[in-house]
């Protein structure tokens, strides 16, 4: 029932997105998915559960309010708790955050001095951006020692690719790549927390990649 129901609101906003129709309908759309997600999720997964929650606070100030510092920062924070979960780190990683925060300010700097001007949300970006390339890289090197990690692997991937679109139609305003930026955003996006949230899901807990609950 949750793959069938978000199968049915990814073709609904798609359509809304493609043909360029109801926009508040379609964010809404969006925001609904990602909610179910979360609560898919089992609570007894705790480090899940705390990224699903944050993915669903960090969608709700990018997606239906004009708050995106907010929404960014809090992208950050899910990818600090991706970062928690795949190295198997008991608290909150804060030498990894200041690492990640310093190489967001290094090529903040590179990118405002060569390419274009860089504001606060550009930084906070370029931060999240490091983050979850980090991520994907680790995942991607531990996938063959845990099998749920594949998982995790391509719904990073998915996720950057997403965020590879949110960066070019932030640097196209018009044209066919930003068009299609607009629409490839989400395409990416809900199928990534899909598998997220039916991975850690409580019917699927025990199956045998759930190799670990934390």
């Amino acid at each position: 029932m949750f793959i069938l129901t978000e199968l049915i609101i990814y073709a609904a906003y798609l359509v809304l997105d493609i043909t360029d129709n109801m926009p508040e309908m379609s964010s809404l759309l969006k925001f609904l998915s990602v909610c179910l997600c979360f609560f898919v999720v089992d609570t007894h997964v705790h480090d899940i559960k705390r990224i699903m929650a944050l993915t669903v606070a960090a969608d709700f100030f990018l997606v239906l309010t004009d708050f995106y510092s907010t929404g960014i920062f809090l992208f950050i924070m899910v990818q600090m708790n991706y970062y928690r979960f795949l190295t198997k780190t008991d608290c909150f990683p804060l030498e990894h955050f200041a690492a990640m925060v310093c190489a967001g300010s290094i090529l903040s700097v590179l990118i405002n001095f060569f390419i274009m001007p860089i504001d606060i949300n550009a930084f906070l970006a370029v931060t999240y951006f490091s983050s979850l390339v980090l991520n994907a890289f680790i995942a991607i090197r531990l996938s063959p020692l845990y099998n749920e990690y594949r998982y995790i692997a391509i719904c990073l991937c998915l996720i950057l690719c997403c965020d590879v679109h949110v960066g070019v139609t932030n640097v196209f305003s018009s044209g066919i790549w930003y068009s299609f930026g607009l629409i490839a955003m989400w395409l990416f996006y809900l199928p990534a927390q899909v598998i997220i949230a039916q991975l850690y899901s409580t019917k699927s807990l025990n199956l045998p990649y759930s190799s670990q609950i934390r």
